[in-house]
């Protein structure tokens, strides 16, 4: 069940992003490489979801 899997995926990046943004000072988040891993995570998941 790749679905799963994907889905699972996807709640843990957003978990860690979510976190991860509101550890790194609001100020300088987008800046910081963790916020662009996090849009393309965002962005890949998109991409995937609009397929099924």
């Amino acid at each position: 069940m790749v679905g799963i899997t994907a889905i699972s995926t996807v709640i843990f990046y957003f978990i860690a992003c979510t976190v991860a943004v509101a550890v790194v000072a609001e100020s300088n988040a987008r800046a910081s490489p963790i916020y662009n891993i996090c849009e393309d995570a965002e962005r890949n998941a998109r991409k995937y979801f609009g397929k099924v």
